[in-house]
């Protein structure tokens, strides 16, 4: 039975810190979407009320600033899931080259101490037919 050691999981490390990296990133773009978004609807219902009320606070915004600025929030908010997206795939694709590389590093490793009992059997075996030759020289004496 062949007992190796642990794996170093530095680069897992690495992946995992980079993973919540990104989607704290993420998170913060999103925030900002959340926020653009109810600014607009702040907007859309001062300048709503601007309409039916005698007071305005804020000057009514025309409609086709209200849908571009509503077509540019969409289209980054499209940007963003297509990075999220690559991103992911990123993160996946790193983790497989992981997983293969750590394979291959278990099976080297394996391969090594095979190798060194092979060797450590080869020198107790010259040692004993030393000791041996010793003991039979001794004798003849």
């Amino acid at each position: 039975v062949h007992s190796s050691p642990p794996i170093d999981s530095s680069s897992t490390n690495l992946i995992i810190n980079e993973n919540r990296h990104q989607n704290a990133e993420l998170r913060l773009s999103l925030n900002k979407i959340g926020e653009k978004i109810d600014l607009i609807n702040e907007k859309i219902e001062t300048s709503r009320g601007g309409l039916f009320s005698s007071s305005q606070t804020y000057p009514t915004m025309e409609t086709s600033i209200l849908l571009y600025n509503i077509q540019r929030i969409v289209k980054e908010n499209e940007t963003m899931k297509k990075d999220l997206f690559d991103r992911s795939s990123k993160v996946e694709e790193l983790n497989q080259k992981i997983s293969e590389l750590l394979e291959r590093n278990q099976k080297l490793v394996e391969q090594s101490h095979h190798t060194l009992e092979q060797r450590n059997d080869v020198v107790n075996n010259v040692s004993e037919q030393t000791a041996q030759k010793i003991l039979d020289l001794e004798k003849q004496k």
